[in-house]
């Protein structure tokens, strides 16, 4: 071999190396993202198990109590910022279907539809997701996937 041909050996090799740089750079990103997200997950849970059985499973109540409300209150105020950090490109594609599928779905519950009524000034981006059903980023498909949100 003479030294043209190793010099495009050292390129190819130079042209892997980069790629594969530029995809752990992703996969960091999104692993940083996944525990992030995890937080969230956690205080889902906290206030899922204070919740009684009828709240989370979307069942009607004619009568909740004051406690119940505050609940319901406290769980539109963790979906406000999940819809916050999505905005801001926090939260991945795949949690953000899963996450926004299961907001639109408690909001079909009269306790939570209502507590975002009474509630919808101190709650803007909840309030506007629910009008809009869109996805609250707007980022382009190559800046989500350079962020690590794909």
């Amino acid at each position: 071999m003479n030294l043209n041909d190793w010099a495009d050996v050292g390129t190819i090799f130079t042209a892997v190396a980069v790629v594969f740089a530029v995809f752990q750079v992703v996969t960091a990103r999104t692993q940083r993202h996944r525990e992030f997200e995890n937080l969230y997950v956690q205080r889902y849970w906290q206030i899922l198990d204070r919740m009684p059985d009828w709240m989370y499973l979307n069942q009607e109540n004619s009568e909740p109590t004051a406690d119940e409300r505050r609940l319901a209150v406290v769980y539109l105020r963790l979906s406000e910022d999940e819809v916050d950090l999505r905005r801001l490109g926090f939260i991945t594609d795949r949690t953000w279907a899963i996450w926004s599928e299961g907001i639109l779905a408690q909001l079909h519950t009269t306790i939570y539809a209502d507590a975002l009524t009474e509630h919808a000034e101190v709650l803007p981006s909840l309030t506007d997701f629910v009008q809009s059903r869109s996805d609250p980023l707007s980022w382009r498909p190559f800046s989500r996937w350079w962020a690590g949100l794909y």
